[in-house]
Formats: structure tokens, sequence, C-alpha cells
């Protein structure tokens, strides 16, 4: 393997890289917000509907994170693809390094990452979280 050969794949990885701390951000910022949004409301529990009001940036940040993490699979399938279709006898032939991700795929990254378990059962949980606390509010 060539000098170029691995700088285009550690190159393709640190886009990887990126996208995935880019999710983790995702949530981790979402926890926050609802925490923030839900710490304000508390004290007003007449008006219960605040805390309804985190379910905006839970889907928002539920989209965002589906698109850090189609992004990421376009990237791995890049990879994938650069990786096998190089290879011949065992050696790495010398070809065009590509960057556009969205020619290399066949498989549908978004829907994958609609229906993966690192982005739906969070905010699943997240959205029933908000959901119970405010029927709590309401109606216990």
């Amino acid at each position: 393997m060539t000098e170029d050969e691995r700088n285009y794949i550690n190159l393709l990885n640190d886009a990887i890289n990126r996208m995935a701390s880019n999710s983790a951000n995702a949530k981790s910022y979402l926890v926050a917000i609802v925490a923030a949004l839900m710490a304000i409301q508390m004290p007003n529990k007449n008006n219960a509907y605040i805390i309804l009001s985190a379910l905006l940036p839970t889907f928002l940040f539920y989209w965002m994170d589906c698109y850090y993490l189609s992004l990421e699979k376009r990237f791995r399938y890049l990879q994938t693809a650069f990786i096998k279709k190089e290879m011949k006898d065992g050696r790495i032939i010398a070809g065009i390094y590509k960057f556009n991700i969205y020619e290399i795929s066949d498989k549908h990254p978004k829907i994958d990452a609609i229906l993966s378990w690192s982005t739906t059962p969070f905010y699943a949980v997240v959205a029933l979280c908000i959901v119970g606390l405010w029927f709590a509010i309401n109606y216990l």
C-alpha cells in the first residue's frame, strides 16, 4: 500500500470519526436541553406544556443525529468500496481517490440511520419520558 493510499484511507477515517463524534454530541446536547426545560418548568406546575416543548428539540436532534449517522455510513461505504475495488492479487492498485459519498452507495443509509439501534431507542425513550412527565404532572 502506498503512502497516498494510506493517507486517503486516513482521510476517510477522520471523516468517519468526526461524524461519530457529532452524533454523540447531539445526544449529550439533547439531554442538557431537555433537563434545562424540565428544570424551568418544575416551579410552575400550572403550565406543564413547557415540558411538551422539549419534544421539538428531541425531534430536531433525532433528525440531526440520523443525518450524521447516514453520512458516517456513506463514508464507510466509500472506504469499503475503495479497498474492495482496488484490491487485485492482494495488492491495492493505484486508482482514483473519490470523495463523492453520494455516488458510491447502493443502500439507503438514511433509512438505516432512522432504524438504527443507536438513534431510535435513545430518542424514543427521551420522548416517552417527556410525555410521561407531562402526563404525571397533569393527571396524577
